[in-house]
């Protein structure tokens, strides 16, 4: 996993774990909200982009989690969807 630096967006962030893991521009798009009240709060959602299988980066799920929590301090994150 990568360092965040302070100028970076956590989109850009996990953007680049994923792109990094399918070799390719697989991420279309993350659905997260910073507010308790916002749908994405507690469950992310990663969306890439079609032709990239989601089913490759679901055993990885555990360990991009633990990045959320630990790296960048998101600690109220409970999981993690990947879908296209």
């Amino acid at each position: 996993m990568y360092d965040i630096v302070k100028s970076d967006s956590i989109h850009n962030a996990i953007a680049r774990i994923v792109n990094e893991f399918y070799h390719c521009d697989a991420m279309c798009n993350l659905m997260y909200h910073e507010r308790k009240n916002g749908q994405y709060y507690y469950v992310w959602e990663i969306i890439l982009y079609t032709g990239n299988t989601p089913a490759w980066l679901e055993p990885h799920r555990e360990e991009l989690l633990q990045y959320i929590h630990d790296t960048l301090g998101w600690n109220h994150v409970e999981n993690i969807v990947i879908r296209n």
